[in-house]
Formats: structure tokens, C-alpha cells, sequence
């Protein structure tokens, strides 16, 4: 009987360590992210719009609407005062595979802008959810899904330092114009 006491003691202690240890999909997306930080990013997490929602998710069973939102890591590069002059955009990978612009995020802006980052998608994971472009930074928001690993993260960053150089070199003529 005393035994009993001891295991049923040992299960109470060990238990909410156990509860505590990270799981192994934590340990990978702390590696990722701090492959992200290595390769002098940042990672925030979103929530963006679910555009593939079934109609569960869409309208509740008393016919209020929802707005369905997806949660994402958003692995952001700074660009500094390189991206002056560029617009605020951001473009969404629909459920059909075509990147369009988020009518949400910034003004109208000239098709080169988002055409040049619906072809940036290539460089990215494939679960990619959504590319933007902001003053200061580029980023891109995806779910960080299993086959993910730190060379997945390095070539992302890659991805991203040309979309960084791509955007600048656009911005370009924008910034010579203003300056005349």
C-alpha cells in the first residue's frame, strides 16, 4: 500500500512538469524562429483572413456573420530608409493560387507593385498565405507547416532580401521624381 502513495505522489509531482515540457512541434517553431532572428528578422504572429472558409465558419447557426481568420507567423526583414518611396501593399494567396491584392492594406497602387509581389510567391514556401510591402519592412505570413526547417527559413530570408532589392530598385524612379 505504502508503494501506491509513493507512485500516486511521484505521478502529482511529475505531472505538471511533464505538462509543462514543450511539445516537439513547439521545439520546431522555436528553431525556425530563431533561425528567423539568425538571419536578422523578426517573426510576429497574425491572424489573416480565412479566404477558403467553409460556410460553418462563414455564418453561425443563428445566421450572424463571422469573419474567419487564419492564424500565421509573419516573418518580417527591415528594409530601412532602402524602402522609402514604396507603397503600402499586401497581396493574398487565394484558394485558386493566384496572388491578388488585399484591398485592406494601403491605397490602389500601379499593377508593377503587386505583379512584383505575386512573383516573388516563387521564392517562398508553398503554404504561404500572404507578401507585403510596407515603408519599412518586407514580410511574409505562412504556417509554418511540417517539412519546414531552418534551410526552409534561410532560402525565405533569401526570398525576401531580393523582394527587398527588387522593391527598392522600383522605387527608384519614385524617389528621383519627387526629389526634381
Amino acid at each position: 500500500m505504502a508503494w501506491l502513495w509513493i507512485v500516486l505522489a511521484l505521478i502529482l509531482a511529475i505531472g505538471p512538469i511533464a505538462y509543462l515540457m514543450p511539445s516537439r512541434r513547439d521545439r520546431r517553431l522555436a528553431k525556425l524562429r530563431m533561425q528567423a532572428r539568425l538571419e536578422g528578422g523578426l517573426v510576429e504572429l497574425e491572424n489573416l483572413p480565412k479566404l477558403n472558409a467553409e460556410a460553418h465558419e462563414r455564418v453561425s447557426a443563428g445566421g450572424v456573420p463571422r469573419d474567419p481568420k487564419q492564424p500565421c507567423a509573419r516573418y518580417l526583414l527591415a528594409g530601412g530608409k532602402a524602402l522609402r518611396g514604396t507603397p503600402e501593399l499586401q497581396v493574398l494567396k487565394h484558394p485558386d493560387g493566384n496572388w491578388r491584392r488585399d484591398p485592406a492594406v494601403g491605397a490602389p497602387v500601379a499593377d508593377a507593385w503587386v505583379a512584383l509581389l505575386a512573383d516573388a510567391a516563387g521564392g517562398f514556401p508553398a503554404d504561404a498565405l500572404a507578401i507585403a510591402l510596407r515603408d519599412r519592412h518586407v514580410s511574409v505570413c505562412w504556417l509554418e507547416s511540417h517539412p519546414a526547417d531552418e534551410a526552409t527559413v534561410t532560402a525565405l530570408f533569401a526570398a525576401l532580401r531580393a523582394l527587398r532589392d527588387a522593391a527598392c530598385e522600383l522605387a527608384t524612379p519614385l524617389v528621383e521624381d519627387e526629389a526634381t
